[in-house]
């Protein structure tokens, strides 16, 4: 195997654990906010992940830019969002719900990149596509009605996701990714502290026992 072969067989991989991981956090999200609001619970969340990103960040100082802090700005809006209906939406449907849906982004990419770069997506992408939009049918039982508002809230999230991951592509290849990362963690922490404020003050104490979440 070349050594561009094993980049690639990394990048898959490396993929596919992010899946595995991020879907096993929707159980553990869904009992944590029970014990403290969405935005109360990423403030804290994404503002630990960005003093850790921060400790690996640092050394590497030399390399931030004024460019890398607007687009590790532009991710993070894009993620705030992502997150913030992803965990509002968990009030009001299930884990799996949530799960599935969220993962329909993967029918969004290929459409808003159709949208934006006039390039027409392979059959594969295609195929994968439609058969996720086959599935969000089923998931509702076979009629739109039956979704409520915490389904529509999560697809809102799916289309967030799929920006982001687009904007992804564009800027990582422009920028340092350490900092692009820790830009984007930082953001999302810093408009969930303002959002917990506006929208869930008095009730945003940090619960010890959210730490594990």
């Amino acid at each position: 195997m070349t050594k561009k072969s094993c980049k690639y067989v990394f990048a898959d991989v490396s993929l596919l654990a992010v899946a595995a991981i991020w879907g096993l956090t929707f159980v553990t999200v869904k009992n944590a906010i029970v014990l403290l609001p969405p935005f109360a619970f990423n403030f804290y969340r994404f503002g630990l992940a960005a003093l850790v990103m921060l400790l690996v960040a640092i050394p590497q100082r030399h390399r931030i830019e004024l460019t890398t802090v607007k687009a590790g700005f532009l991710l993070g809006i894009f993620l705030f969002a992502g997150y913030s209906f992803q965990t509002v939406g968990l009030f009001y449907t299930s884990a799996s719900n949530t799960g599935f849906i969220t993962g329909l982004s993967v029918v969004c990419v290929p459409l808003f990149s159709t949208l934006i770069s006039k390039a027409w997506p392979g059959m594969g992408v295609v195929i994968g596509a439609v058969s996720a939009t086959i599935g969000l049918f089923f998931i509702s039982g076979g009629s739109v009605s039956n979704f409520n508002i915490g389904d529509f809230l999560v697809l809102f999230c799916a289309i967030s996701f799929a920006l982001h991951i687009i904007f992804v592509g564009k800027f990582a290849v422009l920028h340092s990714t350490v900092w692009l990362v820790t830009v984007q963690i930082a953001t999302v922490s810093l408009l969930s502290g303002i959002s917990t404020l506006f929208l869930e003050a008095g009730n945003n104490t940090f619960v010890s026992a959210v730490w594990p979440a």
